[in-house]
């Protein structure tokens, strides 16, 4: 589940063999509590995901990387197994070895594990389940309870998450939360379409550059390029600096600045 939520395609239920949340348990229970948390996670980012598959379509780029794909100057990333990179910004380190058991499949130790992360050189991280910044060309230890793998964002990222739902589309108008990751400047294109159809082969998308400025603190989403049918025209960006405790994890930030957006350019100081 930890591994599929970053895939291309991620059916968490499965096929032929029930693996539905509620066969593994009932709701407050380890089991079932991290394989919900999983799949909100996959849904909170799909934006991102979205994003990253319109530069797979028009861009040629790579949905899942290899470390060393972005880091070839980094030798300690030619041999790196255990992780992989989702785009330019996110970093997983999925748990890949299962946990043990002792009576009545009652698992020995629930508690919160560690595991070894290499953050490769020339680039900064935050933690994206406690904000805190880590530096580059270094292993560190990583929390991985049974409820997430060890995530790591990229300094300078623009992350868009959106609402928690039940289905892809079930909030077309809901507010999109913009996650700035301080310490490098960045940029990303946010793409949309329709969601549906072949009209993205024809033109039919649309793509907002964002960049951050690091020194100054300041987020510029630029004008809209692009249209496609049933395009908003209006929308809400909530903006948060991420730092610990503010930004974190898959609840949606507190304290963001609200932005209405109309396809104009638009800055935002932080």
């Amino acid at each position: 589940m930890q591994f599929g939520a970053f895939l291309p395609m991620f059916r968490s239920h499965g096929t032929d063999t029930p693996r539905e949340p509620w066969r593994f348990g009932d709701p407050g229970t380890p089991f079932y509590d991290a394989i919900i948390a999983t799949i909100d996670l996959r849904y909170r980012l799909l934006p991102y995901l979205y994003s990253l598959g319109g530069q797979v379509a028009k861009q040629n780029a790579a949905f899942l990387r290899p470390v060393a794909f972005a880091f070839p100057n980094d030798p300690k990333t030619h041999n790196l197994k255990a992780q992989l990179l989702v785009g330019d910004e996110l970093m997983v380190a999925p748990v890949l070895k299962p946990m043990e058991y002792g009576p009545n499949s009652a698992p020995i130790n629930d508690a919160a594990k560690t595991m070894d992360v290499y953050l490769p050189g020339g680039s900064q991280w935050v933690d994206f389940w406690t904000g805190d910044p880590e530096a580059g060309g270094r292993t560190i230890k990583v929390d991985a309870p049974l409820s997430h793998s060890p995530l790591l964002v990229k300094a300078g990222s623009i992350l868009p998450l959106g609402p928690s739902v039940q289905y892809a589309n079930e909030k077309p108008g809901a507010p999109i939360e913009l996650r700035v990751y301080p310490g490098a400047d960045g940029i990303f294109s946010f793409y949309e379409d329709s969601g549906d159809g072949w009209g993205y082969e024809k033109g039919e998308f649309s793509v907002i550059p964002m960049s951050w400025d690091n020194s100054s603190g300041v987020l510029t989403i630029g004008v809209a390029q692009g249209s496609f049918p049933g395009m908003l025209r209006d929308r809400v960006f909530q903006v948060v600096l991420v730092k610990p405790g503010q930004g974190t994890g898959i609840e949606p930030a507190v304290k963001t600045s609200e932005v209405r957006y109309t396809g104009r350019f638009i800055t935002v100081r932080l």
